[in-house]
């Protein structure tokens, strides 16, 4: 496992595969805690894409 940092940006345009490891698959998110989350990272790519994002994460 590579632990570099790396913008949000450069790992979505990659077009990479990403795999969940077999200890979370488990895991399970329900909409209570998914559709915040999902909400957040919409509203962190728009910041990015209107280039008024202040952090690298």
């Amino acid at each position: 496992m590579q632990t570099d940092d790396h913008a949000v940006e450069e790992i979505l345009a990659e077009g990479r595969r990403f795999m969940v490891p077999l200890y979370q698959q488990k895991y399970q998110w329900h909409d209570t805690q998914r559709i915040p989350f999902w909400e957040d990272v919409e509203a962190k790519a728009i910041k990015v894409l209107e280039g008024e994002s202040r952090f690298h994460h």
